[in-house]
């Protein structure tokens, strides 16, 4: 019987779908399309997009086509992205256009006593 619980949580942990956990508060995920082809036509291979947050750079291998920074600070915060082909030495794109996001200033707030009570004394 204990053999026939293992293959069963076994199989269970096999077919199990992964949960997407959601990106953390307060950071940002960007998304694009990279190019399908150089400017000539010619079919281009992503070798690696560099994402640039604040201008500090994260080089990423492969055809990334979304990122999803760390948790950022409050204030204004600007992202790009270069895309480069796969070739030696690589050819790669302009800054693409600027995305802005704003994470938002949040104070914590001190929660209201909910269970105050009075006694009539004697």
């Amino acid at each position: 019987m204990k053999k026939l619980g293992l293959i069963f949580a076994a199989a269970f942990l096999f077919v199990s779908p992964v949960l997407a956990q959601a990106p953390p508060t307060n950071s940002v995920t960007l998304n694009w399309t990279n190019p399908p082809a150089y400017t000539n036509g010619q079919p281009l291979t992503v070798g690696q997009v560099t994402v640039f947050v604040d201008g500090n750079q994260s080089a990423q291998s492969g055809a990334i086509n979304t990122f999803t920074t760390t948790v950022l600070p409050p204030g204004m915060h600007a992202f790009n992205v270069v895309i480069c082909d796969n070739m030696a030495p690589a050819n790669c794109s302009p800054m693409s256009n600027t995305a802005m996001a704003v994470i938002p200033v949040t104070t914590p707030v001190v929660p209201p006593v909910s269970d105050l009570s009075a006694t009539v004394n004697p």
